[in-house]
């Protein structure tokens, strides 16, 4: 069996995959946008200002990186043998 994770059905749930990640990414980046206003003055972040919002910059850098993983898992996932591009989209959906 050939390379690029089987049926048309992976397909298609590989692209559904990778726009549901594509809109997610645009909502993340408006909420950090949104964080990045609330620690700045001036254009420039400040120190206490982050220090007061430290708890959702945190959870914001953990979704960043949960939000990148998975957007990588799904992009690779073409090229990957019926069995791991079901267990990338797995990944992803959670």
């Amino acid at each position: 069996m050939a390379q690029g994770g089987g049926s048309d059905s992976m397909t298609g749930a590989r692209a559904s995959a990778g726009s549901v990640l594509a809109r997610l990414r645009g909502l993340f980046d408006a909420a950090v946008a949104q964080v990045a206003g609330l620690c700045a003055v001036g254009g420039r972040l400040d120190a206490g200002r982050l220090d007061a919002q430290q708890v959702v910059c945190h959870e914001l850098a953990l979704a960043s990186a949960d939000l990148l993983a998975a957007e990588t898992v799904v992009a690779g996932s073409a090229d990957a043998t019926p069995r791991d591009a079901g267990l990338a989209l797995v990944f992803a959906v959670e």
